[in-house]
């Protein structure tokens, strides 16, 4: 997940990059959380500013029919609750563990990997993507970035030669968004036209549950921008997308670019080879389709 340099402080826990005076004792840190979650106002993406307190939502008796009334009137102070026994338990352990020896050490120690994996993150995920690794790159596609980072790339000497789009639907409490960056010279941006609505209604017609959530799915048109005579055919469009795009038609007079962040990681390498195939064998048909259809 690539978050943004401008997001709001973290809450003091050890599971995360909180960068606070270190925490002397469970009774300073609990000071310092309390702080936090209910006084400390944040500002947020969206420009408004609200304390983590406001910020939890309600669990619904909608989507957990076994709530009580009650239970969901709750759910709230209950959450807040749950979140505070959760980070309780993580500090008293490296307080309390090996009698106390880490006592001293744990914070530092924490300070230095979020240094290292962390603080630079953006930047250097930025880097990457100007790097030569992506210099003939016309369209790049991102995947569960924070709004604060899009704006990052926006406002960054990247922004100057790609156009850098989130779906209308991103979600700004999530915050983990599919995003793609346009190379300008080659697209004429003028004719962007976005079609997330349209995947989403043929997923609701597809029937059951589909695991996709705001944010998770982009899918646009767009024009080729006009090339010199001799240069190929102008006009192709091109759609782009995440995971969910194999339900979504385009004609064969469409270019279909796919991103997928399906992980394969997990599997064995002959397992990972079987999967990679299926894609390259499915594109290839589709392919050999409209061939025969535009020969037609």
């Amino acid at each position: 997940t690539t978050g943004g340099g401008g997001a709001p402080p973290p809450r003091p826990t050890v599971i995360n990059c909180y960068g606070g005076a270190p925490f002397l004792s469970e009774a300073d840190w609990w000071a310092a959380w309390k702080r936090w979650m209910f006084a400390q106002s944040l500002e947020l993406a969206s420009g408004r500013a609200a304390r983590p307190a406001e910020l939890l939502g309600p669990i619904s008796r909608a989507k957990y029919p076994a709530l009580t009334a009650d239970e969901e009137a709750l759910s709230r102070p209950l959450s807040a609750l749950a979140l505070a026994a959760f980070d309780a338990v993580l500090v008293h352990v490296m307080m309390a563990a090996a009698g106390g020896a880490h006592l001293r050490t744990w914070q530092p120690l924490r300070a230095e990997m979020c240094g290292a994996l962390n603080a630079k993150k953006n930047a250097r995920t930025a880097q990457i993507l100007a790097s030569p690794l992506y210099a003939d790159a016309d369209a790049i596609f991102v995947q569960e970035v924070a709004g604060a980072f899009v704006h990052a790339l926006r406002t960054s000497p990247l922004g100057r030669e790609f156009d850098v789009r989130l779906a209308s639907t991103a979600d700004g409490k999530r915050d983990q968004n599919s995003a793609i960056l346009l190379r300008r010279s080659r697209f004429n941006l003028s004719t962007l036209v976005e079609r997330t609505a349209e995947l989403h209604a043929v997923l609701a017609q597809s029937g059951g549950a589909v695991p996709v959530e705001p944010g998770d799915v982009l899918v646009v048109t767009v024009d080729e921008a006009a090339r010199p005579a001799g240069a190929g055919a102008a006009g192709a469009p091109a759609a782009a997308s995440d995971d969910a795009l194999t339900a979504f038609r385009v004609g064969c007079k469409r270019r279909l670019l796919k991103a997928n962040d399906e992980t394969l990681a997990h599997l064995p390498a002959d397992e990972r080879k079987r999967k990679l195939g299926e894609m390259f064998d499915e594109a290839a048909d589709e392919y050999r389709r409209c061939a025969r259809k535009l020969a037609d």
